[in-house]
Order: C-alpha cells, then structure tokens, then sequence
C-alpha cells in the first residue's frame, strides 16, 4: 500500500467514525440493546417498564434459530451445586411468572427434574440436597438409593448407578413463546426492535453509536448494551476488550417416548463416573410424543460459520445413548435440531460497566443463562441507568479479564479519533480501522503503524 493510499483511508475512516455520532434529523434513544436473544431481550424488557426509550438490536431475521436462545424449550430448576446460582434462580421463578401475567399466556409448566448420578458418594446429590435445604426452599425434594431409582424407573438403564434426586421445582421454560411475548411487551412499551441489522462499529462517545451493516447511518444513545451471547467476543474487541467466550455446537435431538415411558412428563439429568454430565432429557412438550434428548457433547465452532462442522457425531452419540440408557424411548430419530452454546473462560458471568466507558455495559451468562435472564437483564438495566443493581455483580466485573499493561482505547480529541494507550509514557496515538479490535499489543502496533499515519497526541496525559 502506498503511503498516499494509506493515509486517503486513515483521513476517510476518520472522518467517517468523527461524523457518524451526530447528523441532523436522527432520533435518539434512551438506551441500545446488541443482540435481541433471551438476556438482550429482558433488559429491553426492564428498562422499557422503567420508561426508558430502547433499541433492541439482532443481526439476523426475527424469529430465528442462529443462537444460543434458539429452540422450543429451555429447563429450569433449583438444584445447583453452586451457592450462588440458587439465589438467582429463586429471584427468577416471580419474573417468569408475572410475564405469564402480562401477556395472559402459558409460558412455563413444572415438571420434576430426576437426576441420577453414577460418581461414587453420589456426588451431587447430598450437595444438592444440603443446598436446597440451607435455603430454605418450599419445593418438594426426595433423595434415592440406588435400588430405588431401578424400582421407580425401570426403564432407565446404568451400572453404576450410586444415587439419585427428585427436584420438584422443576418446569419447562417455553423459550420460543417467551421470546415472542417478551418482544410484544417491549413494543407496547414503545420499545423499538430491529432485526437484520448486524453491528459492524460501536463508538463510545458520548453520544454513544452504533453502525449496522448495509445502513448509512447509526444509531445513537446514551447507552448501549451488548448482549450478544456467541458473538459476545467479537462484539467486545469493537469497544476495545479482549476476552474469551468460546462457542460450540450442540444438538437438540427428538426420539418416540414407548408406552409408560418414565421420562414423559418429567426431565432428566445423568452425571457419569467420571462426574461428567453426560445428557439431559426434557418431557413430551414441545413435539407430540417426542422426549427431547441433548448429549454433554460441545463442539468448539465460530459462531459465523457453525454450518461447516459435521455435526453427525452428534447425531451418532445421541442414539447410542438411548440404545444404551434410555430403554423408554424408540431407537429412531424423529428430528434433529442443532443448536448453540457459549462459554465463559471462568465460568462466571458478565454483567459489568465497560473498563473503561462508564456508558457501554455488557452481559453474558456463564452456562444455562436462560432460566436467570430475567435477573440478570434487570442487573444489567440498573447498570445501564447507573443504579446500584440489587444482584451483587462484583465478581462479573470484567476486571478480571482487563490488563491494562498493554491496552489501547478509543477517545475522542478536537474532532479526532485516536487510539490512546493506557501506559503513562506513551506518546503516541493511531488512527483506527472502522472494523478493526482496539485492543493491542505493542507489537501489533508496530505492524498497524505501517499501513495508517501516525497522529501525535494533542493532549498530554
């Protein structure tokens, strides 16, 4: 690239990041939500109750099956073996029961959940059981020895069986009509919901903005919130973070449910040997007839390009597990779903204020997020508004993740963008690609520094 080449564009993704924020005519939102699947779509939810004027963002076509918040149906339960999560999921059961009450539909129905693990001691069971009990909670709940889960159901089939548990708390979460009447609440809330509209820069500010593929303008806010699940990685390198959230494949697999089958109208999680979890089983309620099986089996993928893996291991280890364990149900699959999955590093959740822009606010659930969305969304609506969320979210701070020995970030200066590096004795400021991360290592910036002009900084830090 020549060095006039270089420094036309560097003047061109200037002038286009400078002018983006502010031209005439365009309306201003409260608040901007990236990626409409369930935790997006509560805190529009939240802060549209609250009065606050909202955009809710999804870069695909609304309804769709891209997604970790995809498919029919999603658990939920009191029994964890984490002290932290039962809180959240008992604050949780109320929000999901007075959304029925806004909308006047069914959107959840309690169905036991039956674990049976076969690690020796019965490991989780007694934690579980511990757990439930030191909280108090109203839900009925029995512990099984091994010849009481072959007695009870004798249609499931392991050899190692060591314990199981009956949670009675247990339901189905109707994710597809949640999705649907959550959006329907936020538009009679003058909620405003754009679908194909993928985010390519998010710009700080203030005002923050927000440029969507295949638009000429952006969308401005006073915030703006990204939830986007299995993008949330590539999301956070536009506003400067660097922090990893892996997705995968998974499977959403049907099978017949046989005469009397024990599995029909309850769920079911397996532990192996190993303390694996091995598969889960929802109840006859999505497909008439048909037991939804998933199996511990994630396949790392990007999330852009899921299609390309061959997901016929699943498929096969699927049906393996029901000719092994699960003698209640036909052998022959009846439909074959895939689906998406994300996982933080840690294992803990983001709900966090940005390092570094006290107006960008991000959200991601460390593992079944679903079933405490509307906890965390209503967290994520009070950092949004700078309340003091009533959730300790101290440790989803992305702190964690933030070193700030090598790190860049945007900033504004006399109708400049530059890229200003944290370190004290740093001199030097760059000007930024439009979709390029802001985060960086020195070296890397060696390597960017020959193909955009270097700009001196007009302030002294």
């Amino acid at each position: 690239m020549s060095t006039r080449t270089a420094a036309a564009d560097s003047d061109r993704v200037l002038n286009d990041i400078c002018d983006a924020p502010g031209l005439d005519g365009r309306k201003r939102f409260d608040h901007i939500i990236v990626g409409a699947g369930i935790l997006g779509s509560w805190t529009a939810y939240h802060l549209a109750s609250r009065g606050k004027y909202v955009l809710l963002l999804d870069q695909f076509p609304l309804p769709h099956s891209r997604g970790s918040s995809m498919g029919q149906s999603r658990g939920i339960e009191l029994a964890s073996t984490d002290e932290n999560w039962i809180p959240l999921l008992m604050e949780s059961y109320p929000l999901w029961r007075q959304l029925e009450e806004e909308t006047g539909e069914n959107l959840f129905e309690y169905h036991d959940l039956l674990i049976i693990t076969e690690v020796a001691g019965g490991w989780p069971v007694p934690q579980i059981d511990n757990l439930l009990q030191s909280f108090r909670t109203r839900a009925a709940r029995r512990v099984l020895d091994p010849d009481q889960v072959r007695k009870y159901y004798p249609d499931l089939h392991f050899n190692n069986t060591t314990a199981g548990f009956v949670d009675g708390s247990g339901g189905i979460l109707l994710a597809a009509k949640i999705l649907n009447a959550l959006r329907g609440r936020i538009t009679a809330m003058n909620g405003v919901i754009k679908d194909q509209c993928q985010v390519m820069r998010i710009d700080a500010g203030p005002p923050a903005s927000v440029l969507c593929r295949g638009h000429a303008n952006t969308f401005t806010a006073d915030s703006v919130i990204v939830t986007a699940g299995p993008w949330t990685s590539k999301m956070l390198k536009r506003v400067g973070l660097d922090v990893k959230i892996q997705s995968s494949l998974g499977a959403h697999m049907y099978f017949p449910a046989r005469e009397g089958a024990s599995i029909a109208d309850i769920s079911f999680i397996h532990y192996d040997t190993e303390k694996r979890f091995r598969a889960w089983t929802h109840p006859v309620v999505e497909y008439p007839g048909l037991v939804k099986l998933g199996i511990g089996l994630w396949i790392p993928v990007d999330p852009d390009h899921r299609d390309q893996d061959d997901p016929y291991r699943m498929r096969e280890a699927g049906i393996e597990y029901v000719k092994e364990h699960l003698g209640c149900l036909n052998q022959t699959m009846a439909i074959y779903e895939t689906c998406m999955y994300y996982h933080i590093e840690d294992k803990r959740h983001i709900v966090s204020i940005h390092p570094f822009y006290d107006n960008v606010v991000v959200g991601a659930a460390a593992g079944s997020g679903f079933k405490i969305s509307p906890v965390l969304g209503k967290a994520l609506a009070d950092l949004a508004t700078k309340r003091r969320p009533a959730l300790d979210v101290s440790s989803f701070s992305l702190d964690r993740f933030t070193d700030r020995s090598n790190q860049y970030y945007l900033e504004k200066y006399n109708g400049f963008i530059v890229i200003r590096p944290l370190r004290d004795e740093a001199k030097n400021a760059f000007v930024v690609n439009n979709d390029s991360a802001l985060l960086w290592n020195p070296k890397f910036l060696e390597t960017f520094d020959n193909h955009f002009r270097r700009l001196r900084l007009l302030k002294s830090y």
